[in-house]
């Protein structure tokens, strides 16, 4: 039992987080004994620590938690306006994290050279010694997750010439595994809604995109390319679209559209702040614009009500801020056209955990931990290290 129960406490704290020991005794359907022994091991061997918290005064029993020498997971998310990057160790718990500022328009190679550097001086600057052994990178365009390359076309220009997967691996040293930027801030609104089962978010941005989850996991796809809502033709002889197709909505909804609208309504150089600031003062042209918006990703959204029902449907982008105003026009023609059976108990939101670089790092620890070849990987190589330390009975 002894030369099992070590790899079998760190699977469990990689795919669980942190735990006491005798939560682990009952997971592992295993005496305390043994699983006091085995922490023991991994103890002395400086692969596990013991954390102790306070709650209300009172001190809680120790949890068992992955070492930094157990191996570090590293994140980058990369979005349109900021590159958010933390490191963690593999039982989820963020170590250390950074957040720099990003021109839309600038070349996804360059942010991604500066990712990397600012991931190495992250581990330096932990000082715990944990060597990097696989970080979760998600970009804002279409790439395959499998081998990296971008296919989105002329609507991911900053992107051309370049395949993130590879350059991460090869500045960071360590397998990348590959996310869609939006399809990873579904899975941080769902950890803001633990009671949630799933939820789609749809992100208004520069584009339109979309991601589900469900029961805690990402559905991207076979290749993450899934949920790209804006480039949904809504009229076959529309407007032309940069990804060669017409009449895709993100050419009705999009930054570009909403712009030329707003300064049709408030004059030039007028932005969505400024739509913002004229609805809340009731500005009449303003409320039918902000209205206008929330009907059309109404409407396109009833196709994906009518065919997945799901509980919880969150906005976000760039007129989340515009709040419940622009939530309700969404709601009235989800009401007005879907069936009733899709829509009756959905909850409509703003969001919330995209909004919050802690929770969507989070999410990407979360979203490699979730991955069972990356773990059986990850614990396969770790254990190899267990091994050749100070133990060989457990070999």
């Amino acid at each position: 039992m002894l030369a099992t129960t070590p790899s079998r406490i760190t699977a469990s704290l990689i795919q669980d987080g942190p735990a006491h020991r005798a939560d682990l005794a009952r997971k592992l359907s295993v005496s305390r004994t043994a699983v006091t022994n085995a922490v023991d091991l991994l103890l002395d061997s400086g692969l596990v620590v013991t954390l102790r918290r306070s709650a209300e005064g009172a001190v809680l029993k120790d949890r068992v938690c992955l070492s930094p020498q157990f191996g570090l997971i590293g994140t980058v998310i990369v979005d349109f306006t900021e590159t958010i990057i933390g490191i963690g160790t593999l039982d989820g718990r963020l170590l250390a994290s950074r957040v720099l500022p990003a021109d839309p328009q600038a070349r996804g190679e360059e942010r991604l050279r500066r990712a990397a550097t600012v991931v190495r001086e992250l581990i330096e600057e932990s000082g715990d010694g944990g060597e990097l052994v696989h970080t979760q990178l998600a970009v804002n365009t279409q790439a395959d997750r499998r081998t990296g390359e971008v296919l989105g076309g002329i609507a991911s220009a900053s992107w051309s010439g370049t395949n993130p997967k590879v350059l991460l691996e090869e500045d960071l040293g360590c397998p990348v595994r590959l996310e869609n930027t939006v399809r990873l801030l579904a899975l941080a609104e769902q950890l803001e809604r633990p009671e949630v089962s799933d939820l789609v978010y749809v992100q208004l941005s520069y584009g339109v995109a979309m991601g589900l989850v469900v029961d805690g996991r990402i559905l991207g796809g076979s290749r993450r390319g899934a949920g790209e809502l804006g480039h949904t033709s809504i009229d076959l002889e529309g407007r032309p679209c940069s990804c060669a197709g017409r009449g895709c909505l993100m050419q009705y909804v999009g930054r570009s559209a909403l712009i030329a609208d707003i300064e049709a309504v408030l004059g030039a150089g007028t932005d969505v702040p400024d739509l913002i600031s004229a609805v809340q003062e009731g500005h009449a042209g303003s409320v039918e614009l902000l209205g206008t918006y929330g009907r059309r990703i109404g409407e396109a959204l009833v196709a994906v009500c009518n065919l997945l029902e799901p509980t919880t449907l969150v906005i976000g982008g760039m007129l989340s801020p515009a709040g419940e105003p622009f939530l309700d026009a969404v709601r009235r023609a989800l009401t007005d056209r879907a069936l009733p059976l899709a829509v009756d108990d959905l909850r409509v939101e703003n969001a919330t955990g995209s909004r919050r670089s802690a929770t969507v790092l989070d999410a990407g620890l979360l979203c490699l931990r979730q991955d069972a070849s990356v773990r059986a990987t990850v614990i396969s190589r770790s254990l190899d290290t267990f091994r050749t330390r100070r133990f060989p009975q457990v070999s």
